[in-house]
């Protein structure tokens, strides 16, 4: 009996791919059975080979005959061959065409695995995409996908070793019940001497699976923060970490090694053992014709490789369900946690957002407590304040990514919560406080990549934004790479890009992170005019603890644990 986990994969496969999965058993199944009258011919070719004639008391011969008959043939050598090799042949072309469906059906499940993925994720509530490992789910999107597809490739290649093992059981079964019964004692010995080194490979799947998502969760954080780690020179401090999870996955991966290289290796003196007392038991204990016991020798033998085979695949099941099961769980959580928009008005800001009383904790830590702010339309409305004061809370709040606890966030007279969230979203420019760009060039961290918006658009943007003398002096202009992280510009230059990428789309309400925290300050005025031309044409809300900003804002709040204490400056241009 196959694992209750075992078979809950096969079903779930089954049914996500119906048709493709029919098609392929179909023929895997007729494969099976033309491979299996290709072999009956075997027997006749021995009557006649070995001068015994056509006496064949299992009714084979006769059957064989009985069809050539119909067709006009007669039974000689020649067609007998024939019937063979053509037998042989159609069985492998259909099982070529049925394993042309399979690797389109498991080139499909990797692709749809990654799309459910990332569907899921972008679809989750904010509060579980920031707890999850950037690192963790890259490995799921990428090897972790390309591993469990493999299952439906194990699954399919099962069924087509089971088909033929049946239809030799069953050709054995009316030759000799002495071969089938053989046959069926040799594969319940090599599935119970082989279930430990299948544990054991289910097992170490298992633990490399998990360690190598902690491997690649780590480096990839490593990677994030190698500037820093090489920096202060503790750049050494990430091998410990990242060395012991390798040595995990080593000992692992040696073991599923030794386990699969003596599954492998034990059918085949088992099979010398249980073959060599057949054949002193057939010929000590029965009289039968030579053609007969060659045949039966025959069957015997092809129908254990087919149950070696099927123990193979079943074994490559068991090594790729650890990360079937891996990815289809982080699917399965990241959709549980998906945001529910309840609010159904159309986003339509008239004169301001307001947030009245707003109370908003993380577990037992108090954040904003009873907050009152508004944010006209049209004008510029900055909050400064210490680190840790809620500034990116009420960003946060404003966008809708959280709720809060008490309290409400308004446009104009409509409570936020009423409001369509996603249609919202699309009338806001987000210009975040790190700002990271794409390995790609400048024209598509502008777009990014979105159908609709041309070069000349993104050229609007930029020029907006302050940004398009630097971008048409350099020789490839919009064309020119970011490079990693935007590492080959600097920082005010990646944070002009940054909100040209934000106003592109021609936004109602332009939110800005921190946008000069990491600027010197030639550059951080420079980043503040633009955002006093900007302001009239856009509703612009920034949070900083930077003074600069107080000088091109219109109103600024001064924000300090969780409350507003003042309002600094209240100047409508």
């Amino acid at each position: 009996m196959l694992p209750s986990s075992t078979v809950k994969i096969i079903l779930y496969l089954v049914t996500a791919y119906p048709w493709r999965t029919a098609v392929a058993l179909g023929l895997l199944l007729l494969a099976g059975v033309a491979e299996g009258f290709g072999i009956m011919t075997i027997l006749p070719v021995l009557n006649i080979s070995s001068g015994e004639g056509m006496n064949d008391t299992s009714g084979i011969s006769a059957m064989v005959t009985s069809a050539l008959s119909i067709f006009g043939l007669p039974v000689r050598l020649d067609i007998l061959l024939s019937l063979f090799v053509g037998g042989i042949v159609l069985k492998n072309g259909l099982t070529l065409f049925a394993m042309r469906h399979v690797g389109h059906a498991a080139a499909g499940f990797a692709a749809d695995m990654r799309i459910s993925l990332i569907k899921s994720l972008m679809e989750a509530r904010w509060s579980y995409f920031t707890s999850q490992s950037t690192g963790s789910l890259a490995n799921s999107m990428s090897s972790e996908a390309l591993k469990a597809s493999a299952t439906y490739t194990a699954m399919c290649r099962m069924f087509a070793e089971a088909v033929q093992a049946t239809v030799y059981a069953v050709i054995a079964l009316w030759v000799s019940w002495f071969v089938t019964l053989g046959a069926l004692i040799f594969g319940v010995v090599m599935f119970a001497f082989l279930s430990y080194f299948i544990r054991l490979m289910r097992r170490m799947s298992h633990i490399q699976t998990s360690a190598l998502k902690s491997l690649v969760s780590r480096l990839t954080d490593g990677i994030i923060s190698f500037k820093v780690l090489k920096a202060m020179g503790r750049e050494d401090s990430l091998g410990p970490f990242i060395e012991q999870e390798a040595k995990e996955i080593r000992s692992a991966q040696s073991r599923e090694v030794v386990a699969k290289a003596a599954s492998i290796s034990a059918p085949e003196p088992l099979l010398a053992i249980f073959l060599s007392i057949g054949i002193f038991i057939a010929v000590n204990n029965f009289n039968f014709p030579f053609s007969k016991f060659i045949f039966m020798a025959i069957l015997f033998q092809r129908s254990v490789t087919r149950i070696a085979a099927f123990q193979n695949f079943y074994q490559n099941l068991v090594r790729s369900e650890a990360t079937f099961l891996s990815l289809k769980d982080a699917i399965d959580r990241a959709a549980a946690e998906r945001e529910n928009f309840t609010g159904t008005k159309p986003p339509a800001l008239q004169s301001s957002i307001t947030l009245k009383d707003v109370f908003f904790r993380y577990g037992e830590n108090a954040v904003l407590g009873g907050i009152d702010l508004t944010i006209p339309k049209g004008k510029f409305t900055a909050v400064v304040g210490p680190s840790g004061a809620g500034k990116t809370t009420i960003v946060d709040l404003i966008v809708g990514l959280i709720r809060p606890n008490s309290g409400e966030v308004w446009m104009d007279d409509v409570p936020l919560a009423d409001v369509d969230f996603h249609a919202w979203r699309g009338k806001i420019g987000y210009v975040p406080q790190e700002t990271i760009l794409f390995h790609d060039t400048i024209l598509a961290n502008v777009t990014l990549n979105q159908p609709g918006f041309k070069a000349s658009d993104a050229e609007s943007a930029l020029r907006a934004a302050g940004a398009w003398n630097f971008i048409a002096a350099m020789p490839e202009g919009l064309y020119t790479p970011a490079g990693e992280r935007g590492g080959k510009l600097s920082g005010g230059q990646r944070q002009r890009i940054a909100i040209a990428r934000a106003l592109i789309r021609e936004p109602e309400l332009l939110i800005l992170d921190e946008p000069t925290t990491a600027l010197d300050p030639s550059t951080e005025a420079e980043i503040c005019e633009t955002l006093r031309k900007l302001s009239g044409s856009v509703t612009i809300f920034a949070i900083s603890h930077q003074p600069a900003l107080m000088e091109v804002a219109d109103i600024v709040y001064r924000v300090e644990d969780g409350t507003v204490v003042e309002c600094i400056k209240h100047t409508i241009r």
